[in-house]
């Protein structure tokens, strides 16, 4: 029995960070992070699949009302890149807005 417990305590992963992201459940529209994070995802949609500012924000509206996340949506309609990268590119910039 103690040679289970201890065995157990062993297995649980040690982390160093948990972070929760809810998509707006967890701070106020008020805060401006929805905000950024349209943007961030639109200077994304620029600068790394080429996509034309222009038609950015008619783009990811409609990609995210049609599957749940702009991601998902350009992956759908043939886009292909990094899953990692995008969401770096992504979080990162959001991380720096909180710092400021």
């Amino acid at each position: 029995m103690e040679y289970e417990d201890r065995h157990r305590r062993a297995q649980r992963r040690k982390l160093d960070c948990l972070l929760f992201d809810l998509d707006d459940t967890l701070y106020p529209l008020s805060s401006g992070i929805a905000t950024e994070c349209l943007r961030n995802i639109g200077d994304y949609m620029a600068e790394k699949l080429g996509i034309e500012q222009t038609k950015i924000p008619d783009l990811s509206n409609l990609l995210y009302k049609s599957y749940g996340t702009t991601m998902a949506g350009l992956l759908a309609i043939g886009y292909r890149f990094d899953y990692d990268d995008y969401h770096r590119f992504n979080s990162t910039l959001i991380l720096l807005f909180l710092l400021r």
